[in-house]
C-alpha cells in the first residue's frame, strides 16, 4: 500500500529491486536528480589536485567568491602575474635582515621577492586567481583581492617579520 499516493523513499527502492528483477525490463534506475557541477578552462587545472582532493567544483556552485574578501598572502612575495590582473593590492616586504632580504634594502612597499622565488606567487595563485579564462590555474576564490606580504626572505622567515607582517596586514602599528 502506497502511503496518500506518495511513495516512501524506502517504497522506491523496493519497486525497483523488484522490477528489476523481471526479465521484460533490461535496466530499471532511480531516477536522480542530476545538477552540473562548475568547470573550468584553465590548463593547468587538471594538476591542481589539492583543489580536486577539496571538493571546489561543488564549492564553486554554491559561490565563486567575493570581490569583498581580501586575503593577505604572507609568503615569499608577489611578481606580477595575469592570472592575478586587477586583484592584487599594493603591499608591503617586511624582511628586515638585509642578508635575508638580498634586495638591497630592508622594509619597504615593494613585497617583490628578490630572487626567482615563485612560492608566494603559487599560494596567491591558489588562493585567488582568475578561473575560467583560458590561462594558467584556477583559485579557490575568482575575485578576491589579494595582498601581498613579504616576510621569507632568501634564508627563510624570522619570527619578528612574520609578525609585523601580520599586524600590518590587519592594519594594526608596525614598529618602525
Amino acid at each position: 500500500g502506497l502511503s496518500q499516493g506518495r511513495v516512501t523513499a524506502e517504497e522506491t527502492r523496493a519497486i525497483v529491486q523488484a522490477l528489476s528483477e523481471q526479465p521484460e525490463f533490461e535496466a530499471v534506475e532511480l531516477n536522480y536528480i542530476r545538477r552540473a557541477q562548475a568547470t573550468v578552462n584553465d590548463p593547468l587545472y587538471e594538476y591542481q589536485w589539492h583543489l580536486h582532493q577539496l571538493g571546489m567544483e561543488r564549492a564553486w556552485d554554491i559561490t565563486t567568491g567575493s570581490e569583498e574578501v581580501v586575503v593577505a598572502v604572507l609568503d615569499t612575495g608577489l611578481r606580477r602575474h595575469p592570472d592575478l590582473d586587477g586583484r592584487v593590492l599594493p603591499g608591503y616586504d617586511m624582511v628586515s635582515d638585509l642578508e635575508n632580504a638580498l634586495d638591497g634594502d630592508g622594509r619597504d612597499p615593494d613585497p617583490s621577492p628578490a630572487q626567482e622565488d615563485e612560492h608566494g606567487l603559487m599560494v596567491a595563485g591558489t588562493v585567488g586567481a582568475v578561473a575560467n579564462n583560458g590561462l594558467g590555474i584556477a583559485g579557490m576564490d575568482w575575485k578576491a583581492k589579494i595582498l601581498p606580504v613579504r616576510v621569507i626572505g632568501v634564508n627563510g622567515a624570522h619570527s619578528a617579520d612574520v609578525i609585523a607582517g601580520i599586524y600590518w596586514a590587519i592594519g594594526a602599528e608596525v614598529p618602525g
